[in-house]
């Protein structure tokens, strides 16, 4: 498990179709943490990448929504070395770039930054919230570009 600083990240691959490596996603949160702009509360950070089946399902049971989404995140607990999880439906970002107009690795990248700031506090829910969100989003997408640090992901499913 990839660590930086006091804090080790945990990364599951549930999707057969996407493939990427590692090192690279562990490589965003540590750019997030290192530059200081948002804070992720203390401890190990969990990120899995689940088919949208299985994300339908964990958002069903722990937002009585029975709707399809992104990404979800789930705040963890300081007092137990546990900054929260991000799970991610990269079939989503593969549908949506293409009407967006943007790259996989950009789309899929905005989910794991959208997730990071939700455990930083951010919320998108009011309309001046989600204007927050956006700049923040932004703000963070701009800091991995300038680092030449947008994983490479690859989708090889349909």
């Amino acid at each position: 498990m990839p660590e930086f600083g006091r804090r080790r990240v945990e990364i599951r691959n549930g999707c057969r179709a996407l493939s990427f490596e590692e090192l690279s996603v562990w490589q965003v949160f540590h750019i997030l943490d290192a530059e200081g702009a948002f804070y992720l509360p203390a401890g190990d950070l969990s990120l899995a990448f689940v088919s949208l089946a299985k994300l339908r399902a964990l958002h069903h049971r722990h937002l009585a929504e029975d709707v399809a989404t992104d990404v979800l995140s789930f705040p963890g607990n300081p007092n137990w070395s546990f900054a929260g999880e991000i799970v991610v439906a990269p079939a989503v970002a593969h549908r949506r770039c293409r009407h967006y107009g943007t790259s996989f690795p950009e789309e899929l990248s905005l989910y794991l930054v959208h997730g990071y700031l939700h455990l930083c506090g951010l919320d998108d829910l009011r309309p001046g919230d989600a204007e927050k969100m956006r700049r923040a989003e932004e703000d963070c997408l701009q800091r991995l570009r300038k680092r030449g640090a947008l994983p490479e992901f690859l989708w090889r499913g349909k």
